[in-house]
């Protein structure tokens, strides 16, 4: 069996592969993360052979696969279905390609596979005993997120893309043509990140016609629908234009989207221009003399703004939300 996605090839282990897994497992930064004793060449030899009868299996209910990179063995993500309950999902990676979104990557094209071609809409995370922290889906929209099996459940390093810290995100943008619209979502990984992971677009017809004041009613449909897409929720979702529009709580499309979300997933609002009374945190990036006005629900502000700054791209607008404007223009229909 073969997935493939931009980067990766991900695909059944093979006997060879046990070298490659012990040889990443016994890492110091791997191990870190890892709640039982250093694997031993037999105790992955074992696995190996286990994931292998996993596959020729009939029916199949336990997908184990490889992570390649221009066919060198980087990690591993499985899902396995179990009786009664909801799916199991994991993934991990050689510590030295950390940081670079293949964790996402990966499981993206594997939770893809999992929702449409098997029917699983709920998993569960397994980060068992014995098991290294492993990637989390966290709280998804295509599939279903259904509980903890590990008692670190608030630990941050358990909750984010890999031990490493990388965060899933998504920059959204839509652009209107008459009656029709086009969303655009660019998913990377990491603040800093200068190119995606994916991107998606999904075309709107009929939408809302503009009303003064009341401008979520035209857009939040488009954002909710193309974040509908996705086969889980990103750590954090950063939209053009204003969260609140004043400091009494006044709604602004990002909070309309972050109780849409169930209060779950953060907003961040990049907005160009000023609005009278919004309690906007303004930074400046590259050489530009003219700010951006962060604003933020479901995290700090500051922080928002911070990270914002030091997101990827020497201009004005951060490489990431710029490429969100030019995808839903060129897309147009």
């Amino acid at each position: 069996m073969e997935l493939r996605s931009p980067r990766l090839l991900l695909r059944d282990f093979d006997d060879a592969d046990a070298a490659r897994v012990f040889e990443y497992q016994q890492s110091p930064a791997y191990l870190q993360h890892y709640d039982a004793p250093t694997p031993t060449r037999e105790d992955v030899r074992n696995l190996i052979e286990r994931f292998r009868r996993w596959a020729t299996e009939i029916p199949r209910t336990s997908y184990q696969l490889a992570i390649t990179l221009d066919s060198y063995l980087i990690g591993t993500c499985g899902v396995r279905r179990l009786q009664n309950e909801p799916a199991e999902f994991g993934c991990e990676l050689d510590p030295r390609f950390w940081g670079h979104g293949y964790a996402l990557e990966a499981s993206a094209t594997l939770l893809t596979f999992a929702r449409d071609e098997l029917q699983i809409h709920r998993i569960l995370r397994p980060n068992a005993p014995g098991q290294p922290r492993r990637h989390s889906p966290g709280a998804t929209t295509g599939l279903r997120h259904d509980g903890e099996r590990n008692p670190h459940a608030g630990d941050p390093a358990v909750n984010r893309l890999d031990p490493a810290g990388e965060l899933r995100l998504a920059a959204l943008d839509v652009h209107y043509a008459g009656s029709d619209a086009t969303a655009a979502c660019i998913l990377f990984a990491g603040w800093r990140a200068t190119t995606p992971v994916q991107e998606l677009v999904r075309y709107f017809s009929e939408v809302a016609p503009y009303e003064p004041g009341a401008f979520f009613r035209r857009e939040l449909p488009c954002l909710t629908g193309i974040l509908s897409r996705l086969p889980q929720r990103p750590d954090a979702v950063i939209i053009d234009g204003y969260v609140w529009l004043d400091p009494e709580g006044r709604p602004g499309l990002g909070a309309h989207l972050f109780r849409e979300l169930g209060e779950t997933t953060p907003i961040i609002g990049v907005a160009k221009s000023a609005f009278p009374g919004a309690p906007a945190v303004e930074i400046l990036r590259g050489q530009s003399r003219t700010p951006l006005y962060i604003t933020a629900a479901g995290t700090d502000v500051d922080q928002a703004a911070e990270n914002v700054r030091g997101m990827g791209g020497s201009h004005r607008i951060p490489d990431m939300l710029k490429r969100a404007d030019r995808l839903c223009r060129t897309s147009s229909a």
